[in-house]
């Protein structure tokens, strides 16, 4: 009864019911306050969590029947929650118990076990029995695998009609998992008719819930009707519970910018996301991401093996598309075109055409002018085309004409490096207007850069002086709180007192009540042997030997009974005093664990209020770094950008000048190739001319010879058919002079043109390969000086922002440092506070049982005196 009685008080000074509920229901055996109370365990209701005491009352429910106990003791055995044991005996007696008594849910688990074999043998049939039962009595998760299972076709033929039915059931209940099946039988028009409407109901009320794959499907249903906004928040949704699907299309939607700005930091990191929770096509993404360098280092080797990578799993034509052409280009791997025909084929094969196309190219001998080709140079193959054409019309052996190309070769020559000195000077103006334009943006970002730092620190200032405050501000509640702890111990600690000094009086009372019996009982007994005395003296001489030894044995008898009553006082006195020490430390116990109660409570409310502080503190760090972050970013983009503008217009001006020194060129060779058409035609003229003039003078020097012949004929006396026969054998051999001289004129002819051709194509090429290396030049020139300006802006806001990270993280640790100090200090002023009020507590205890002891001492002294005094009085009554 003692204990009972202890185990109420503890409960109702500790404000938890729920034990002398326990100890009322142990004694009485009811199984169903045995079953609320191991709920209450289960779920830290009242009482701190504690699967173990939780197993020991729903043991205790179920062994007296009680089904939802026996269910819920299944549940725990199964799972092995806490300390319980895990055994999947005990967990498939108790569900078929609780099953026996038709406790739905508990069929359902019984029917998992036969189908998985646990604690018992498979068997498929009782498993899909006590699932239907399990459904059928109203459990939706047995609704909702039923559901699956008739859609999938395990266990069961596939039936779509009866999956919807099921499905429909568990949805009714708002089982999102059946919602979301059901927009997609709706969808897909499976075991009901399409409806796009009910579809989109059944995903918004799954995804309302909070189910990541009904939150991608509406992503995707809004992105289909490009509602951005509305898909971006729902990919966003998914995204955050790990959805690779949604992951993946966030990643495109920033990639292609169709929120209104390409973002591709964040496409990069939701790619890459994506991909580690199992997405295959941000595979092919990240490949495009290392190919092209957006916002990674280009890195050719790494795309390739994305690329590879993809193909693996996929078979893509893309990805083998890019791996074709890699090895044809030599990018990230040898070059190797047997390998690139491969890739083609393999991508032409599925029918990409622009690898059809590439591998046409490969497998004829113009691969080369397509692949790796310079646009820049495509003028001048086509001017040596137009050159071989012209060179068949040079046909003279005129060393004049010789000199006069030559000379007209190094005019065009002078012509094309003039050409070339003003395009150089065109060159240093863009160059640096460009520099003017990239330093006036630079001193831009460094305003803005100055802007936003001025109003971080702004921020953080504000931030810094709100964090005093509340400092303050908790510092004053906790003193004040201190404060209430210490005058409410100190209260206790005075009723303690009160009641000690109340116990001490009526321990003092009953013992003066004592005494005043005790002392009336020795009045009474000396009368009585008063009385007795005289009695003894008015009896015969001779009784009064006998007299006197009942007066002896009367004596010893009220020694004895004092020594009794002495005892019983002292025996009284001493259980009084126990008592009233008992009180004492209980009402000290109960003081320090008040206080001690008290000061935890405070010292856990600081330790929250720290948290809190820390991680207000970290939140808003985070939030100016990631301020810090996206500010870089913006800065790095503008780089970026304005980079990729210069580096544009740069490639715009050196086509451009390619183009012009092309045409310049052709127009020079053309010049030239005109001129020397003239002087070939003058040429032609002055050699018809003077071969007119030849055969002239031939005629006029035959005359002569004829003229002589005859001379030379009458003086020598020939004949005519001698003469004739002369003259004959003079123009044949005249003849065949001819002949021998318009060969070798002819000879002399064709070689001069091939000269003259050679000649051309030197200066031709020499033309065309100084001003190839002196736009080259200027290019690398200018792509080195735009890249260092890059460098510098980004490794300048690089430095700025560390600076400022550094400068938040500096601030964040000093404030936790204040704030933890602050709170050790409020949590040892508050332990001063308890160990002063324990010290305090314990120190009026001591005083009370020292004045309770010395109150026992007096009255043991005074117990001692009145006993002296009896004996005393005996001795006397004795001698008289």
């Amino acid at each position: 009864m003692k204990k009972l009685v202890s185990l109420i008080m503890v409960a109702l000074l500790s404000g938890v019911t729920y034990v002398m509920a326990a100890v009322v229901n142990e004694n009485e055996k009811n199984a169903s306050s045995q079953y609320e109370i191991g709920m209450q365990y289960l779920h830290g209701e009242g009482v701190g969590q504690n699967y173990v005491q939780a197993y020991e009352w729903f043991k205790k429910a179920a062994q007296q029947g009680h089904a939802q106990a026996q269910y819920e003791l299944a549940g725990l055995c199964a799972s092995g929650s806490g300390n319980v044991h895990q055994s999947d005996k005990e967990a498939f007696k108790w569900y078929q118990k609780a099953s026996e008594q038709g406790v739905g849910e508990a069929k359902f688990y019984l029917g998992e076990m036969y189908e998985n074999a646990r604690a018992t043998t498979k068997d498929d049939e009782k498993a899909l029995k006590y699932y239907e039962e399990s459904a059928a009595y109203g459990f939706y998760e047995a609704q909702y695998y039923l559901g699956d299972l008739y859609y999938n076709g395990r266990l069961v033929q596939k039936d779509y009609e009866k999956a919807y039915k099921w499905y429909l059931k568990a949805a009714e209940q708002g089982d999102k998992r059946a919602q979301f099946c059901l927009a997609e039988m709706y969808r897909k028009g499976q075991g009901t008719p399409k409806n796009e409407e009910k579809a989109l109901q059944y995903y918004k009320e799954s995804a309302n819930q909070g189910y990541a794959k009904a939150e991608n499907e509406l992503g995707n249903y809004y992105y289909d009707r490009e509602n951005y906004k509305a898909a971006l928040k729902w990919y966003d949704e998914a995204a955050n519970q790990g959805n690779a699907d949604a992951e993946y299309s966030l990643g495109l939607i920033y990639y292609k910018g169709e929120t209104g700005k390409i973002d591709l930091v964040a496409s990069l990191e939701y790619f890459r996301r994506a991909m580690v929770n199992g997405n295959d096509d941000a595979i092919y993404m990240l490949g495009e991401m290392y190919y092209n360098g957006y916002e990674v280092e280009k890195d050719y080797k790494e795309a390739m093996d994305y690329y590879l990578e993809y193909n693996r799993l996929k078979k893509d034509p893309d990805a083998q598309y890019m791996i074709g052409f890699m090895y044809a280009e030599g990018q990230g791997v040898k070059q190797d075109l047997n390998e690139a025909k491969k890739w083609f084929k393999m991508a032409a094969d599925q029918g990409h055409e622009l690898a059809a196309t590439k591998l046409k190219e490969l497998n004829s001998d113009a691969f080369g002018e397509t692949i790796g080709m310079d646009a820049s140079l495509e003028p001048i193959k086509s001017l040596k085309k137009d050159k071989s054409d012209v060179s068949t019309e040079v046909k003279t052996s005129s060393g004049v004409v010789v000199a006069d190309i030559k000379d007209n070769a190094e005019a065009t020559e002078a012509n094309v490096k003039e050409e070339i000195k003003e395009t150089k000077d065109e060159i240093v103006k863009n160059e640096q207007a460009i520099k003017e334009d990239a330093e006036k943006k630079e001193n831009d970002v460094k305003e803005q850069v100055s802007a936003e730092k001025e109003k971080i620190e702004t921020a953080v200032k504000t931030e810094e002086e709100n964090i005093k405050n509340e400092i303050a501000e908790k510092e004053n509640e906790i003193k004040e709180e201190a404060a209430s702890t210490e005058q409410a111990v100190k209260e206790d600690a005075k009723t303690a007192k009160e009641k000690a000094k109340a116990a001490e009086k009526e321990a003092k009372e009953k013992a003066k009540t004592e005494k005043e019996k005790l002392k009336a009982e020795q009045a009474a007994k000396a009368k009585e042997l008063k009385e007795q005395e005289k009695k003894i003296k008015a009896e015969q001489a001779a009784k009064a030997k006998e007299e006197k030894e009942k007066v002896k044995a009367a004596e010893k008898a009220a020694k004895e009974k004092e020594k009794a009553i002495e005892k019983q006082a002292k025996d009284k006195a001493k259980a009084e005093a126990k008592i009233a020490q008992e009180k004492v430390k209980t009402a000290e116990r109960q003081a320090n664990e008040k206080a001690k109660a008290q000061a935890k409570a405070e010292i856990e409310k600081i330790k929250v209020a720290e948290k809190t502080e820390n991680d207000k503190a970290k939140a808003q760090a985070n939030a100016e770094i990631e301020k810090l972050k996206t500010i870089q970013k913006q800065k790095e983009d503008a780089a970026k950008a304005e980079t990729k503008r210069l580096m544009a217009e740069k490639k715009a001006a050196d086509k451009q000048a390619a183009k012009e020194d092309a045409k310049k060129i052709k127009d020079a060779v053309k010049d030239a190739e005109n001129k020397m058409k003239d002087q070939i035609k003058a040429e032609k003229e002055q050699a018809a001319m003077f071969e007119a003039s030849q055969a002239k003078t031939a005629e006029q020097i035959r005359a002569e010879e004829e003229k002589l012949k005859a001379e030379m004929a009458a003086r020598e006396g020939l004949s005519k058919e001698e003469l004739k026969k002369l003259e004959a054998e003079e123009k044949a051999a005249a003849k065949k002079l001819q002949a021998e001289k318009k060969a070798a004129e002819k000879l002399a002819a064709k070689e001069e043109a091939k000269r003259i051709e050679a000649a051309k194509k030197e200066a031709e090429k020499e033309i065309t390969e100084k001003i190839k290396a002196e736009r080259k030049l200027a290019s690398q020139k200018e792509e080195e000086r735009i890249k260092a300006i890059e460098k510098e802006a980004i490794a300048k806001a690089s430095n700025e922002f560390k600076a400022e990270e550094a400068k938040i993280k500096a601030a964040e640790k000093e404030a936790n440092n204040k704030a933890r100090a602050h709170a050790n200090a409020e949590i040892e002023k508050v332990k001063l506070a308890e160990k002063h009020a324990n010290d305090k507590a314990k120190t009026e205890a001591k005083i009370e049982q020292e004045k309770i002891k010395a109150a026992q001492a007096e009255k043991e002294k005074a117990l001692k005196e009145e006993l002296k005094k009896i004996e005393e009085d005996a001795n006397k009554q004795e001698s008289k």
